[in-house]
Order: C-alpha cells, then sequence, then structure tokens
C-alpha cells in the first residue's frame, strides 16, 4: 500500500507520469495526443465540458503509444460521465505505422496493463528510485514541479522570446506556400474501414472501449499550411482517404470528428506557429472556443469542420 502523502506530477518522464495520473482516480475527462496538443489548458477545457481534465499528451508520442494510453484511460474510467479528446496528428494517417514505441523514450508497456506482477523487476530500477527521491525532495522543499497537477505544461519556448523570422526559416523548410488559403470543404461518404491505416483501427478499438456516456471528441490538430499536401498530390489522397475512414469510424463510435488540418486564417498565418506542426500559445484557447461552438451549440467553428458527430 502506498503512502498517504501528497504525490504532484514529479516524474520529468510523460510515459511514466501519466499511467499513475489516470490510476489516481483524480480524473474524469482526458486530453489524448502528442506535443503538438500540450498548448490545449485542461482546466479552460473542464469550464467548457464539464470534468475534471488530465493532459496526457506526449512529446513525439507514437500512435501505438498513444492507444496505449487511450485503453489505459477506458479501463480506469470514473462513475461520472466525462470527455476524452484525443489530438490526432498526420502519423494516424500512415499506412507503414507500426505498433512501436518512441525510437529514443518507448512508453513502458508494463505501466499500462493491469498486471501488478510483471511490474516487479522494475521497482527497483534507476528510474524508479530517481523518482523516489525526487519526490522526497519535494517534501524537504528542495525542489517544485515543473508539470501541473493535471499534467499540464507546455514546452513551447518563452513566448517573449519568438523570432518570427527564425520561425519563417522553420516553415521554409516544410514547403510554405504551397498551397492557397481556402475555406474547409465538407468530407466526401465514409466507406467501411479497409484496413489501408492501421493506426485507425487502434482508435476504434480504445472508442469502442469507453462507456456509452462519454463524450467522445476526436481533434485533426492544425498544422502550418506548409505542413499541409499540395493540392492534387498523392499525399493529398491519401489524407482525404484517411479522413473517410476517420469519419466512419467517428459515426460508429458516436463521436465528434473535428477537422483544423485545413488551410484556414489560422493555419495560413506564420505568426501562429513556431514550426510547421507547433502552434504558439495563443491559438489554444482559439481552438477551445471551436470545440466549444462545434460541440455544446452545434455552430460551424471559425477555423475548422465539423466532419461527423453523434445522431442526437
Amino acid at each position: 500500500t502506498a503512502l498517504p502523502i501528497e504525490r504532484p506530477p514529479m516524474n520529468g518522464n510523460q510515459r511514466f507520469l501519466f499511467p499513475a495520473m489516470v490510476r489516481s482516480g483524480q480524473f474524469d475527462s482526458y486530453v489524448i495526443g502528442m506535443s503538438s496538443s500540450r498548448p490545449l489548458d485542461p482546466v479552460a477545457l473542464g469550464h467548457i465540458f464539464g470534468g475534471r481534465f488530465a493532459h496526457l499528451g506526449m512529446n513525439g508520442a507514437t500512435p501505438w503509444e498513444q492507444r496505449l494510453m487511450g485503453l489505459l484511460a477506458a479501463h480506469h474510467w470514473g462513475p461520472n460521465d466525462g470527455t476524452l479528446l484525443w489530438s490526432l496528428d498526420r502519423y494516424w494517417c500512415f499506412e507503414d505505422i507500426g505498433p512501436n514505441g518512441h525510437r529514443d523514450n518507448p512508453a513502458p508497456e508494463w505501466l499500462y496493463d493491469d498486471n501488478v506482477w510483471n511490474d516487479i523487476p522494475f521497482l527497483f530500477n534507476g528510474k524508479a528510485i530517481d523518482s523516489a527521491m525526487t519526490l522526497l525532495r519535494y517534501h524537504l522543499g528542495l525542489v517544485r514541479p515543473k508539470t501541473r497537477a493535471d499534467g499540464f505544461l507546455v514546452e513551447t519556448p518563452d513566448e517573449k522570446t519568438y523570432d518570427l523570422n527564425k520561425a519563417r526559416k522553420q516553415l521554409a523548410n516544410g514547403g510554405r506556400g504551397s498551397r492557397d488559403v481556402e475555406g474547409p470543404q465538407p468530407i466526401a461518404e465514409a466507406p467501411a474501414i479497409s484496413g489501408r491505416f492501421p493506426a485507425i483501427a487502434w482508435l476504434d478499438e480504445v472508442l469502442g472501449a469507453l462507456p456509452a456516456e462519454t463524450r467522445k471528441v476526436l481533434v485533426l490538430i492544425p498544422p502550418h499550411v506548409a505542413n499541409l499536401p499540395s493540392r492534387g498530390s498523392q499525399a493529398e489522397a491519401r489524407v482525404e482517404a484517411c479522413k473517410r475512414e476517420l469519419v466512419h469510424i467517428a459515426r460508429r463510435q458516436g463521436a465528434f470528428l473535428i477537422d483544423f488540418r485545413v488551410a484556414t486564417a489560422l493555419t495560413s498565418t506564420d505568426e501562429n506557429f513556431w514550426d510547421g506542426v507547433h502552434f504558439r500559445r495563443h491559438v489554444g484557447p482559439w481552438i477551445i472556443d471551436d470545440l466549444k461552438s462545434t460541440v455544446l451549440a452545434g455552430r460551424p467553428g471559425r477555423y475548422s469542420i465539423l466532419l461527423a458527430a453523434p445522431q442526437r
């Protein structure tokens, strides 16, 4: 039995920290994704959707690692109705994606299951001992947690250091200016899952494991237009096919699917981004406001398009 002491998020490794947050029982709603989702503030989401959100967006998280996190959250979902907001990046539409963790820092899969016996060999490894010592230093007043108790930590540079010219150099490497600004377009009718995009089947698995009452919100997170495929290219055709399959999943699982991966004033403005995939802090509230309009009020978002919604 663990000691009855305060346990703030002291472990700097998100892959070890987040399972403990889920199992703590303090949260009934979650954000899942990778680093591009980090500026979405769980407190702001809680004010809009209700419940207490934890941010489980892992830096460099592969779809397989996000699947592990989603299944863990689904298994430990509390009795209250909650919201799962899943930030989907371009990797979900890769055809050759595999069940792999991060190359340099993979998620420890033994922490994401409910078999306590396979945890025992790891109780006295270096990471566990380091985490215990850090917690001790916290209770001695020697260190403070960097991560908020709900997992929120934006790790892009300080906004005071933002350099537009430097950002534009980053964007130029992604092919900036490869397409015109246009309004978001509706997706064609969705076919059944083809198996072409393996990660979509993993997403379907997690959504199917959630309680029926859970509000499910899938968000195609916005990159800069430099990271959108050129019009008429094979890459664009692949992404559109992927979106059609996501529409099928969302409709079958009773989820919202909201697409920010389109050319709009948000994605076409250089000043909104640090690089091709990481938007700045002021963009987070814009995205949350769009989600509020689309999910709760049924109104079109300013920077997104609703691809699918649960039947009322």
